[in-house]
């Protein structure tokens, strides 16, 4: 698996005495990636993984969530997303097929796909 970089949903100071909850909602892009050299067509790649969307089409996540100052100690606290991708190797083999006969020429290559999985959220203390 891979991850993005936490960023913030909702962020709240407290003196440590609060009692109140604050809630944010973040709207987000998510896109399935390839790096390396793609040797077949795109559509190919995607059918082979089975992927739910595209390879490089973008889709909108939302995540609400209420952070909960109650018991908080003083400080600025933050609820955060990042994103994870499953990471998959897919290796290429190169094959010529005449009259039936497979021929395997040696030449191979493999494409690293990153396919959005899912987000994580945490509660974290800025400062």
């Amino acid at each position: 698996q891979s991850y993005g970089d936490w960023k913030n949903i909702v962020q709240e100071y407290t003196d440590g005495t609060s009692t109140e909850s604050v809630t944010g909602s973040k709207t987000f892009s998510v896109e399935n990636t390839y790096s390396g050299t793609l040797n077949v067509p795109l559509n190919k790649l995607e059918g082979f993984l089975n992927l739910d969307y595209g390879i490089g089409v973008n889709h909108s996540i939302t995540v609400e969530k209420t952070l909960s100052l109650k018991g908080r100690a003083a400080g600025t606290w933050a609820v955060q997303y990042r994103v994870v991708y499953n990471k998959t190797p897919v290796k290429q083999k190169q094959h010529y097929y005449m009259q039936g006969v497979d021929y395997a020429t040696g030449n191979e290559a493999t494409v690293y796909v990153d396919e959005y999985t899912s987000y994580e959220t945490r509660v974290y203390i800025i400062n």
